[in-house]
């Protein structure tokens, strides 16, 4: 359980760092993909795997419903404050969300992993 703790911490650091490594390196930044585009699937993954290894079900579910549910907020945020619904804009505040909810979920994974019963 030690390891898996150890090593969920060091993915919360890792996965910064090799995307900023990424996309400096690489010219992935000409076009319009920043080091947090990258952070999204690679954080996604790496909730799965912990969760899986350390949890009797892993979490992906709970990251599905929430996902959903920051769509649906936004949605209706969109609804009521512009009256009107436009996609790219949708999809550009989603995905920057989603970056923030990740985050905030694989935090919250990681501190759970610490009160875990052994």
């Amino acid at each position: 359980m030690l390891f898996l703790q150890l090593l969920a911490l060091a993915l919360l650091v890792g996965i910064p760092v090799l995307s900023l490594f990424l996309t400096r390196l690489l010219p992935i930044h000409k076009l319009g993909i920043r080091a947090m585009d990258l952070m999204v699937p690679l954080f996604a993954y790496a909730f799965y795997w912990v969760s899986d290894q350390a949890f009797y079900h892993h979490l992906l579910p709970e990251l599905g419903v929430a996902m959903g549910g920051l769509g649906l907020i936004l949605i209706c945020y969109f609804l009521i404050r512009y009256r009107t619904f436009y996609y790219p804009k949708f999809f550009k505040y989603y995905w920057r969300l989603s970056f923030l909810l990740m985050i905030f979920m694989y935090v919250a994974m990681t501190i759970s992993l610490f009160f875990q019963a052994k």
